[in-house]
């Protein structure tokens, strides 16, 4: 919020990490709303004819997404295929950063230990190529000695 956000919604699955979030958002009187979200089952559109209440997607609008140990939640943890998981990232807002997080990592590592590895194109050519089909990459960093990588996403020129 310092570098210009007027307002910030958080979502996660945690409900305790999105109180956290909102404690330490309102401590410095910062505009932030926490939402609970299953992102691997958001919330379609309800009522008679799917007309009156919009579903998470008609309803995320976003300038920006910062999405940091998110994919391999959906992709390992909820069977969900790669390319989706990060088009539909990508689709809620033209700019943000996601992160990657390799087999390497002991959070990744934990998830597939007691079961089988079907996840053969987790990795992280496997991620760049489903990023660069729908944006540009502008930037990416690896922050930790996992592997653990930010890429900063823009739309694609033209």
């Amino acid at each position: 919020m310092a570098a210009g956000a007027r307002y910030v919604i958080g979502y996660g699955a945690d409900p305790g990490a999105l109180a956290g979030a909102y404690a330490r958002a309102e401590s410095k009187q910062l505009n932030f709303l926490p939402l609970y979200l299953d992102a691997a089952n958001p919330s379609p559109d309800p009522s008679w004819n799917q007309s009156e209440r919009k579903g998470f997607k008609a309803r995320a609008s976003a300038d920006a997404i910062l999405a940091p140990a998110f994919v391999h939640h959906l992709v390992i943890g909820s069977n969900l295929p790669l390319g989706q998981v990060v088009n539909w990232l990508v689709g809620l807002a033209p700019h943000g950063v996601i992160e990657f997080v390799p087999k390497s990592d002991p959070m990744v590592r934990k998830m597939l230990a007691f079961r089988e590895d079907i996840f053969f194109d987790y990795d992280e050519a496997g991620f760049v190529a489903a990023l660069e089909g729908c944006a540009r990459i502008a930037e990416q960093e690896v922050i930790t000695a996992t592997g653990r990588c930010l890429f900063l996403f823009v739309p694609r020129q033209g």
